[in-house]
């Protein structure tokens, strides 16, 4: 299963209090870089389930351009939303399910508001707001040629449309 984000992402998304790494002496709390590679990993399944009915998954690096260098230089990532999913996802996982697990009520609202920012952004995918860049779209596989183009009459001339009823 792909990762479509970074432990330093997560970090990034996390409490000042929370330090990821096993040997860290300032903060509060420490969380150790296997349980924020677990969520991330976990994570990413639940944006495979929601984005499998329009790509192709796992989803793929794509190269953009990156025009503040000369010469031109191209970086691979994965589209814009999914990485911050992805790193929004597994720090509100980490948050509820590590530092509030002792607590009462062992769930946080930041936690609560980080998902619910996650949801929204995989929601507009599915609707089709936001299209994911670089992907191979499949969303059209299950519906009848027909409904996507007009259908095409006969070209050749020998060939006539039959005058018969269904029944004969």
């Amino acid at each position: 299963m792909a990762s479509y984000c970074t432990v330093v992402d997560v970090e990034n998304i996390l409490t000042s209090n929370v330090n990821i790494g096993t040997n860290v002496l300032r903060g509060e709390v420490n969380v150790t870089t296997a349980n924020v590679e677990f969520w991330i990993a976990e994570t990413a399944g639940v944006i495979d389930s929601y984005v499998s009915s329009l790509y192709r998954i796992p989803l793929i690096l794509y190269k953009e351009p990156d025009f503040s260098q000369n010469p031109v230089t191209f970086t691979e990532r994965y589209p814009h939303p999914v990485t911050l999913i992805n790193a929004r996802l597994a720090a509100a996982n980490i948050y509820d399910k590590i530092i509030m697990a002792n607590q009462e009520p062992n769930v946080s609202d930041w936690g609560k508001n980080q998902r619910s920012l996650a949801y929204d952004d995989l929601s507009q995918i599915q609707s089709g707001a936001i299209q994911l860049k670089g992907q191979v779209y499949i969303g059209l596989r299950f519906v009848r040629q027909e409904l996507r183009d007009a259908p095409r009459a006969p070209s050749h001339p020998d060939v006539q449309p039959h005058s018969r009823s269904a029944g004969e």
